[in-house]
């Protein structure tokens, strides 16, 4: 009787990529229908941390504002950012999973 070897590998899977962080600068327009009205702002965002179904910050604004945001993103998936002005959508974006750089 004849004797096979076998080689046996274990693996514990595919190496699994971290979460990134990325910081993103928002810029939030102040357009009221009258000078000098206080505009509600509401910003959502959906990243390893945050559902878009929360409300991430509440401002009122008399003026332009930059907001910024740091995003987890899991390897594979997306941020994104939403923006509200009284109750209406004015920017909405995606935050791509960053790339390492060569």
């Amino acid at each position: 009787m004849k004797r096979d070897k076998v080689k046996i590998v274990y693996s514990s899977g595919k190496k699994e990529e971290p979460e990134k962080k990325v910081k993103v600068e928002i810029d939030i327009p102040y357009q009221p229908e009258e000078e000098g009205a206080i505009q509600q702002v509401q910003i959502l965002i959906q990243d390893a941390n945050h559902s878009l179904s929360d409300v991430f910050e509440t401002l009122e604004i008399q003026e332009s504002q930059s907001f910024e945001i740091e995003f987890t993103i899991p390897f594979g998936e997306k941020g994104q950012y939403i923006v509200l002005i009284d109750g209406k959508i004015v920017d909405n974006q995606f935050i791509p999973y960053p790339e390492d750089e060569q």
